[in-house]
């Protein structure tokens, strides 16, 4: 039975499932953590860097291995995946053992492993089991479903009565989640008669890093991932500093969540229809870019109750408006396809991780610490990088080199 589900031509599918479920989890937990901070701030003795530094470790595996992770991707397919998931699965079951700062820190960081791993290697396994039309729009529903699990995360977490019973469950859903992966994955078969397209990594590492394009999607989704990043870290602290309760804070960092959902679904299609020639696509840009910007600056600031739900859902869609394509531009772009795209995807992802830790960890907070006017100005400063590098993304390769000038 389970062979014959296989083998059917629709499988593809069963394959995005998880997917979705594989980078739900990491983002469900990691999300979680950010609402308790509270609480682990009082329970650990935490100072406000050393909360950003945990609540962003998971960001830190992509650093790391971000870039090797498409190599490997690229090399082996789905087996490095499965690995990864195991590590996510373990660092999320160990966080019940408690500990110190250094514990939780490193257990973080194994939290991230299989997002690091799963989030450059989509792009190309959605290129190999769905047309090159399809792929971007399946790329977007991916996204989708891990800002559902951002969106639970920040919304359940002050539900649990404890932190503990927090990760409790969270562990019981990676278990699962991981059973499921280890039964129902599959690579895509080669064509009949073709071997597995593979790429040496030394061959990968020179075709990609010489790419123009690939830089300047790195930097835009550096700007956009900063944006995601310093939002999911200080906003619920930040509405706190207002007079909002831990389950208001939540609550509201859900509207912003559900903003980052509706566009990995939406934006596409905007792009789609709108984004027909390079100069409209580069105006649409620089408009996505420009609000974010002004959203990411004031947006905390709205009058509590609707009006800020709606202010931050508004934020939400504008930051990673842009997300679902700057990870499908390698499979788009001359020279680079489906042979190269995962190593391309790790190297923009490593970007944007970098780009995100050490702003948000290392520069934001120890600087501004509880003075959140600053850091909000500091993150809008970084979605102006957005509104630079895109003018240089290929823009005709993202048309399918069907783009007029004008």
């Amino acid at each position: 039975m389970l062979k014959k589900l296989k083998n059917n031509e629709n499988y593809g599918y069963v394959i995005l499932i998880l997917l979705c479920l594989a980078m739900c989890l990491p983002s469900f937990a990691q999300y979680q953590v950010m609402v308790l901070g509270d609480r682990l701030r009082a329970s650990m003795g935490l100072n406000m860097s050393q909360f950003s530094s945990i609540a962003t470790a998971p960001l830190v595996m992509g650093i790391i291995a971000g870039f090797l992770s498409g190599m490997l991707a690229d090399k082996y397919g789905v087996k490095v995946l499965t690995v990864s998931l195991i590590v996510t699965t373990a660092g999320i079951c160990l966080r019940l053992v408690g500990g110190g700062f250094f514990t939780m820190y490193i257990l973080m960081v194994m939290l991230g492993c299989s997002a690091t791993f799963v989030n450059t290697a989509t792009p190309k396994i959605m290129g190999s089991w769905f047309t090159p039309a399809s792929a971007t729009g399946m790329m977007g529903i991916a996204l989708a479903s891990t800002n559902v699990a951002m969106a639970l995360g920040s919304g359940t977490a002050a539900l649990f009565e404890s932190t503990e019973a927090a990760f409790r469950f969270t562990a019981a859903a990676a278990v699962a989640i991981m059973l499921l992966w280890l039964v129902f994955i599959k690579e895509k078969s080669a064509p009949a008669g073709q071997a597995r397209e593979s790429a040496p990594f030394r061959e990968s590492l020179a075709v990609v890093v010489k790419n123009k394009g690939i830089w300047a999607a790195a930097l835009c989704g550096m700007s956009m991932c900063t944006g995601l990043t310093g939002c999911g870290v200080f906003m619920p602290q930040a509405l706190m500093s207002r007079g909002l309760s831990e389950a208001g804070a939540g609550a509201m960092g859900m509207a912003l969540t559900f903003g980052y959902m509706a566009t990995s679904l939406v934006s596409p299609v905007i792009i789609k229809k709108v984004g027909t020639t390079k100069k409209r696509l580069r105006l649409l840009m620089t408009l996505y870019g420009a609000l974010m910007v002004v959203f990411l600056a004031v947006g905390w600031l709205a009058p509590v109750g609707v009006l800020l739900a709606i202010t931050l859902f508004i934020e939400g869609f504008l930051v990673m408006g842009f997300e679902a394509l700057m990870l499908a531009i390698p499979v788009s772009m001359k020279g680079i396809g489906t042979k190269y795209s995962a190593t391309a995807t790790g190297l923009i992802v490593t970007v944007q991780l970098i780009g995100a830790v050490t702003i948000t960890s290392y520069v934001a907070a120890p600087i501004a610490g509880d003075n959140y006017h600053l850091i909000f100005l500091m993150l809008a400063a970084v979605g102006l990088v957005f509104c630079v590098c895109s003018r240089f993304l290929p823009i005709e390769d993202l048309l399918g080199n069907s783009s007029k000038a004008g």
